[in-house]
């Protein structure tokens, strides 16, 4: 159902009023205004008839009454004597209407009613038998015992109010044509910001506050547009607010779940990794307590073997310990000055036997003197673990590549003169370098690239090892606000670290 808009309303409540104003003026025209029309010439007469009484008292003033033009309103005047005999005709106007003379019996009715109740003047609206349609007469007692009669013609009174009908209708007509258009050009103006309201309410409903009212007045519209302005603007902020806390709380759910998941395949991996050096020290040692070996050389081989799973468990033990630490922050950083190459020369001269024997052939290109204020423990068990990691997977007689150089960026800021940007606190020492440690030997999977950081996360499960170094250097990386990748550069592997 089609529903009417305000400004048809308005149209609608302005012509209806207009209608009831013109038939209540018409009702009163009709049915009030021969009343009125009498009552006000009454009064009229009234007032004449005392200003002729008083002039028949002093005829001098007779003479200014008959210079007066319309004095008596187009009424004839008569004196009459005690009985009621005409005596003098006093006045009568050029435009007065010629009228029928009233009988003696009437006129002897008003002088008994005038007598009987004492009146000061009798009035009379007569029709029919004794006078033209539609006569006022007045009957006023003088002081002299004689009587003053007016006459006044009536009959224009239904011609005036035909009249008067007439005119309020043509009139009616007219002053509706202009009215309506008037109501339809301020209706129009009143409506157009309250269509702006309900399309921005509108717009709000579907969360778009982008276009806000343009106000163009103070009144109460003005006042209404600016307040929707204001709960446009506040709704957008609560709602971008909300938005946020809503990302942020996703996030923290994804991350809780995330970390659910982590730690319970964590609490997996670390059973299965203590499963086989626990099984094989308790198999060992029931063998030595029932004498399963005879001779001392199997019984010593028995012994290094428990040692040697005891060496890995409490291996794995610590690196989950540090692990751990590293991933709640509950471990504290001592930083200092750590010159980047000194550390790795060590390593590499740690890690030389173990080259040696695989035969590795290992290409540097060290930047001498690159430091950075750091942990200098942690960036070695980051080396460390790197470098382990790359000879772990390289393949025998393969290539491991070590890079140690300044930062693309810090390069950059170097290059455009910002030697202050690239300084730390202390003076004079680059702020990030780059190591980058590639291997050849099997490549890494792509599937495999994002979770290479993961505790326990092995390619090559014959390989020695626990799983828990790059998971490590992750961690460790992260504690110290620097950054971490893997990528696949045939035939390398690389392994690149921002400090």
């Amino acid at each position: 159902m089609k529903h009417r808009t305000l400004k048809t309303k308005m149209i609608i409540l302005f012509s209806l009023a207009f209608l009831l104003m013109l038939i209540g003026l018409l009702m009163a025209n009709k049915f009030f205004m021969a009343d009125f029309y009498i009552y006000t010439n009454k009064d009229q007469m009234i007032k004449n008839a005392r200003s002729l009484e008083a002039a028949l008292i002093h005829p001098d003033e007779m003479e200014n009454l008959f210079n007066q033009s319309n004095h008596l309103g187009g009424a004839k005047a008569f004196v009459l004597n005690s009985e009621g005999v005409f005596m003098q005709e006093l006045f009568q106007p050029k435009e007065a209407q010629i009228m029928t003379p009233i009988d003696h019996e009437f006129i002897d009715h008003m002088i008994n009613e005038v007598k009987t109740n004492q009146k000061i003047e009798g009035f009379e609206v007569l029709s029919g038998d004794h006078l033209v349609e539609g006569q006022l007469i007045l009957l006023r007692p003088l002081k002299d015992g004689k009587y003053l009669l007016m006459i006044k013609m009536m009959g224009i009174a239904e011609e005036v109010i035909r009249l008067n009908v007439l005119f309020l209708m043509s009139s009616a007509v007219v002053i509706f044509a202009i009215a309506l258009i008037l109501i339809v050009l301020i209706s129009e103006r009143t409506v157009k910001p309250i269509r702006k309201m309900v399309a921005q309410t509108k717009r709000m409903s579907k969360f778009k506050f982008d276009e806000p009212i343009v106000v163009t007045s103070e009144d109460e519209i003005g006042q209404l547009s600016t307040s929707i302005n204001k709960l446009s603007e506040a709704l957008s902020d609560h709602i971008l607010k909300l938005a946020e806390s809503n990302e942020k709380l996703n996030r923290e759910l994804a991350k809780e779940k995330s970390l659910e998941k982590m730690r319970r395949r964590f609490v997996s991996d670390v059973s299965h990794e203590l499963k086989n050096p626990i099984s094989m020290i308790l198999g060992y040692a029931e063998g030595l307590k029932y004498n399963v070996v005879k001779t001392d050389e199997a019984k010593l081989q028995y012994y290094d073997i428990m040692i040697e799973e005891s060496n890995k468990m409490s291996k794995l033990i610590r690196d989950l310990l540090d692990l751990s630490s590293y991933d709640s922050g509950t471990f504290s950083l001592s930083k200092e000055e750590v010159d980047m190459s000194v550390l790795l020369r060590e390593s590499l001269e740690r890690f030389e036997p173990e080259i040696q024997k695989k035969g590795v052939q290992v290409d540097t290109a060290i930047i001498e003197s690159l430091v950075i204020h750091s942990d200098p423990l942690r960036v070695n068990q980051i080396i460390t673990n790197l470098m382990s990691n790359a000879i772990k997977y390289v393949d025998e007689m393969g290539t491991i590549q070590i890079t140690l150089e300044l930062c693309e960026v810090e390069r950059k800021l170097n290059e455009a003169a910002l030697e202050e940007t690239a300084l730390d606190e202390t003076g004079g020492h680059l702020h990030s370098v780059k190591l980058r440690i590639a291997n050849t030997g099997a490549l890494i999977p792509e599937q495999d690239l994002d979770q290479i950081w993961n505790s326990f996360y092995q390619i090559d499960t014959e390989n020695e090892g626990n799983g828990l170094g790059l998971a490590i250097v992750k961690s460790l990386v992260n504690r110290l606000e620097g950054q971490c990748t893997v990528s696949v550069e045939p035939p390398y592997n690389v392994f690149e670290v921002l400090l």
